[in-house]
């Protein structure tokens, strides 16, 4: 990665203190921050392309740090967002935690506790980026069927056979194999299989490709100690 590429930590808090001190520690370890004091200043210079992670405050001017991550989200933006106060609550904590944040950090945890959980969280960027790459590489590929092949590709996933697609689509059995044949050699497979499982990875096979998260019952994996602490309190509640 040139330094133009490396991962950015965003950082949106209104303790100017609090901006300078966590910038300062993810720069002594070679990590790019940048710092806003504001929810709007945060939105009018943040480029979603950049690769990166969300520091988050709650108690924010103008909105809540809550608002602005529920704002993110509803954008269909899925950067992790590490929530980062010394004003949290156990409520608050379940609803961000829930709603898919990354983390929810005391202000009191460690410098080496906040720096590993930030590394995780870039991991996680990447992680969450290349899946997307993926889908949408997988999407496009799908993309070059006619309408008529579209139509027998999405009868073939749903488990249909050609007399049962030719019936539906009022042609023969061989007009369907054909279309069949064409659909396989457009987007460059070479079995029915390999087929499924692009539809698949393109988002086309049903609620398990929604980007949205479900609500946990339990912690998310690779939460923090305290985040997974205040999850299974609210759930054994």
């Amino acid at each position: 990665m040139t330094h133009e590429q490396q991962q950015r930590v965003f950082i949106v808090d209104n303790s100017v203190a609090r901006l300078q001190k966590i910038r300062v520690l993810l720069q002594s370890v070679g990590l790019v921050a940048e710092t806003y004091g504001t929810p709007g200043e945060f939105l009018e210079n943040y480029d979603v392309s950049h690769s990166g992670c969300l520091i988050l405050g709650l108690r924010l001017p103008q909105m809540s740090g809550l608002e602005l991550f529920r704002r993110l989200r509803r954008q269909e933006d899925l950067i992790p967002v590490v929530f980062f106060t010394e004003h949290g609550d156990v409520a608050t904590a379940v609803t961000a935690m829930r709603e898919g944040a990354f983390d929810f950090l005391e202000a009191s945890t460690s410098e080496q506790h906040l720096l590993d959980r930030v590394n995780a969280a870039l991991r996680r960027d990447r992680e969450i980026r290349a899946k997307t790459a993926e889908r949408m590489a997988a999407a496009a590929r799908i993309g070059q069927l006619s309408p008529r092949e579209r139509a027998v590709l999405d009868l073939l996933m749903a488990g249909k056979g050609s007399r049962d697609i030719a019936r539906e689509l009022e042609a023969t059995p061989k007009t369907v194999d054909v279309h069949r044949a064409s659909i396989l050699k457009k987007v460059d497979v070479e079995s029915v299989a390999q087929l499924a499982c692009l539809y698949f990875i393109a988002g086309l096979a049903g609620t398990r490709c929604r980007k949205e998260p479900p609500e946990p019952e339990s912690p998310p994996a690779g939460c923090s100690d305290n985040a997974r602490g205040i999850l299974q309190g609210a759930v054994r509640r």
